[in-house]
């Protein structure tokens, strides 16, 4: 089997601000390769690739990277485990997603979605651990943002 070609790296290296499309063959080859991994690399793998495409989302302002974003981030969810150390934090990059698709759009279904996950990964993250004061904030910026609609 060839080596595995999803590493945070292949979606580091260069210009994230590039204007590369969904449709060239190095993002092809990206969503070829994710049903052959073990479900917890699958779910590392489309957490990072989810973080890239909102970064990108950042520098370029393209909603179809934003809208992949959140698909990707979702995937990486339902491929986590529910007992498995790093779901908190893949449900707080998906609730963080959906709240920038909020800010962009306005929907209010991103938003009362952010809200859900915010709390999920509240939830999931244990008592002391040092992320929980930050998700605990982000939780609040979205329900704040809520009662302000």
């Amino acid at each position: 089997m060839p080596r595995n070609p999803l590493t945070l790296e292949t979606f580091s290296a260069g210009d994230s601000s590039a204007p590369v499309p969904w449709t060239t063959p190095s993002r092809l080859r990206i969503w070829q390769w994710l049903p052959r991994l073990r479900t917890t690399d699958r779910a590392a793998q489309l957490s990072n690739l989810g973080t890239w495409l909102g970064t990108r989302f950042d520098r370029t302002g393209s909603m179809d990277n934003l809208d992949r974003a959140v698909e990707v981030a979702d995937m990486a969810v339902a491929a986590t485990p529910q007992d498995h150390p790093d779901r908190a934090a893949r449900l707080n990059n998906l609730g963080c997603i959906l709240g920038m698709r909020f800010e962009r759009t306005g929907s209010m279904e991103d938003l009362d979605r952010a809200v859900e996950v915010a709390d999920m990964a509240v939830a999931a993250t244990p008592q002391d651990h040092p992320d929980r004061a930050a998700r605990l904030s982000n939780l609040g910026t979205w329900l704040g943002t809520r009662f302000e609609r």
